[in-house]
């Protein structure tokens, strides 16, 4: 017969000790998860950054206007804060441009097109309000025969943007909760295990923090295990995302990978230690009728 079959407290350590390895892994795994979640907002951002670059309007020019009325449009587009890039187009080039996408010569010269600026906006006035309110501004003036502003474009945009992000930040949310719940409830299984140990401790005058302690600094070391395994498994999948498509591992970059692998690891020791704290203090809190059940 084996002396240890009927011995519960053989069974005490044991369990909590493989239910703390199954903690891990799990939470490496929603860190894993979570991850992804970060590095794909970056890959958003910018991917964000560049179709913002991209928005702006063409401000065309008045034919009829004063040479002095052009300079001073000039000289106001290219130090006005909003301006990104700007590019002046002449007749001539806008002419061409057309009769290159018509392929009709004499529909060109019937209505001869005019000098024109490419006005890319920077990010922060990149909303479809700014931009209506910049081509509004810019009609005032002498020099401006029209602008044509890509609004349906940039509310599109803000729209899609505004989208993805919600949806990363529901994710990230419910990832983290998940993880707190994982952590919660493997160390309320460790502490009832030994939930007679604990009331003795408390009986003979043990501190509080005394019998917290332990158990924090355990889960605080399985989330720090769980934060490293999660980030060697991101960086072998940047790994294969670089030798797939470039571009999107350019956008993230190992400098900005490092931070978000420090940042699970520091997510994974923090929400263990609160969610430890937590299990732990509802434990100390209960009378030895409850603490026996």
């Amino acid at each position: 017969m084996n002396p240890n079959r009927n011995n519960p407290r053989q069974h005490h350590h044991r369990h909590p000790g493989g239910s703390q390895i199954v903690a891990t892994v799990s939470i490496a795994m929603v860190l894993v998860v979570l991850g992804i979640v970060a590095l794909t907002s970056l890959v958003a951002e910018r991917v964000t950054a560049d179709l913002r670059a991209g928005m702006g309007m063409v401000v065309v020019v008045d034919e009829l206007a004063g040479d002095g009325a052009a300079d001073t449009l000039s000289q106001t587009l290219k130090n006005a804060p909003y301006t990104g890039t700007l590019k002046y187009v002449s007749a001539a080039e806008v002419n061409a441009q057309w009769q290159s996408q018509l392929g009709d010569q004499e529909l060109t010269d019937l209505f001869p097109f005019q000098a024109e600026y490419d006005l890319k906006v920077k990010s922060g006035w990149s909303s479809a309000d700014s931009l209506q309110a910049i081509a509004a501004r810019l009609k005032e003036m002498t020099a401006v025969y029209d602008v044509k502003v890509q609004t349906d474009i940039a509310r599109n945009v803000n729209r899609t943007i505004s989208t993805v992000t919600m949806v990363l930040i529901v994710v990230a949310t419910a990832l983290l909760l998940i993880s707190f719940v994982l952590i919660y409830n493997t160390v309320g299984m460790a502490i009832h295990a030994r939930r007679l140990v604990i009331h003795t401790m408390q009986y003979v005058g043990a501190r509080p923090g005394f019998i917290r302690r332990p158990f924090v600094f355990r889960s605080v070391l399985s989330g720090v295990i769980a934060g490293v395994i999660a980030s060697a498994l991101l960086a072998s999948l940047l790994v294969w995302v670089r030798n797939i498509n470039a571009g999107i591992f350019e956008a993230i970059g190992w400098p900005s990978a490092c931070v978000v692998f420090a940042l699970l690891t520091a997510s994974g020791a923090i929400i263990g230690a609160i969610a430890t704290a937590l299990a732990v203090n509802k434990y100390l809190r209960r009378s030895y009728e409850n603490v026996s059940r």
